[in-house]
């Protein structure tokens, strides 16, 4: 896996935003003894950083492929709440 991200230092509203690239490759146990079982699966998106990492808001956009099916793209919408 390959991951990084750089939250940018000036305040826009409540928080910051922090751009997202992420990397994973991997290779699920049923595939394990071939050589093209390999799961890759790239993001890229933006965090909205609130309160010093106690709120974050994520959209990302997923590029998924699979050897045993076909490859697929979409979004990831998620938040994050810690007190």
């Amino acid at each position: 896996m390959l991951d990084t991200a750089y939250l940018i230092p000036y305040t826009l509203g409540w928080g910051r935003f922090q751009p997202v690239i992420r990397y994973q490759q991997f290779k699920p146990y049923h595939y394990a003894a071939t050589n093209n079982g390999k799961t890759t699966q790239f993001e890229a998106g933006s965090n909205y950083v609130i309160d010093g990492h106690n709120s974050v808001i994520t959209l990302d956009y997923v590029h998924y492929n699979s050897p045993s099916t076909k490859a697929s793209d979409g979004f990831l919408a998620g938040v994050q709440f810690q007190y």
